[in-house]
């Protein structure tokens, strides 16, 4: 009676990046800043240091890099198109709210990340993420088998990643501020012309031009001042 030989999976990852944790984690740490205007980011080089770094930890070739991020009305940004056109990236935006609150993030993440476990594409996942509501993402992974090792930033203080996230994941390691300064640079600031100087007083001249009502032809044979 013929049998079926078992046919070993080749080993296989993909890295899974929740951009917004990512993000605001580094720039709390490394600038103090809780706004993504306040700062920039090299995310191209990010990327392939993030692919680098997993790539001396990881048995096997690289699937794919998911990015995870968000939007207004779902409408990426000049960065966001240059992160989609990257080799090997796949980019999923969810909605960004009006309040700044990413909407739609989690959810494609989980049904990335259980399809890929669930036709066996991949043996370990990389997830460098912190929020809680990853949880049944890992948790259906290594339910098919997929080994989920958890990425984190360093934290300012105490810990910026959900305790159930770490205690689920087969490995944990953070990554130093070292690791993510080159990245990461504070935004300019455009001067704003200080009351009195040069430049404050062109523009008040400029602007009392433009606001100035033009004088009709009969009121300057006329003499009259315009109205």
């Amino acid at each position: 009676m013929a049998t079926s030989e078992y046919v070993p999976q080749p080993a296989r990852y993909a890295i899974f990046v929740d951009a917004g944790y990512l993000y605001a984690a580094s720039g709390a740490l490394l600038l103090g800043c809780g706004s993504r205007r306040e700062y920039r980011v090299a995310a191209e080089k990010l990327i392939k240091a993030l692919t680098d770094h997993a790539d001396e930890q990881r048995r096997g070739e690289l699937l794919r890099v998911y990015w995870f991020d968000a939007a207004p009305r779902r409408q990426p940004t000049v960065d966001q198109r240059v992160i989609a056109n990257l080799p090997l990236v796949k980019l999923r935006l969810g909605n960004l709210n009006a309040q700044g609150q990413q909407k739609g993030v989690d959810a494609q993440l989980r049904a990335d990340l259980e399809a890929l476990a669930r036709h066996r594409a991949i043996t370990d996942a990389v997830l460098l993420a912190g929020d809680e509501d990853m949880l049944p993402a890992v948790e259906a992974a290594q339910r098919y088998g997929v080994r989920v090792h958890l990425w984190g930033v360093e934290p300012t203080h105490g810990s910026n990643q959900a305790e159930w996230l770490v205690w689920e994941s087969d490995t944990v390691e953070v990554l130093p501020a070292e690791f993510l300064r080159p990245y990461f640079t504070k935004a300019k600031v455009l001067p704003v012309p200080a009351p009195g100087s040069a430049a404050a007083v062109r523009d008040a001249a400029a602007a009392a031009q433009r606001t100035s009502p033009v004088p009709s032809p009969s009121q300057v044979f006329a003499g009259r001042p315009p109205a």
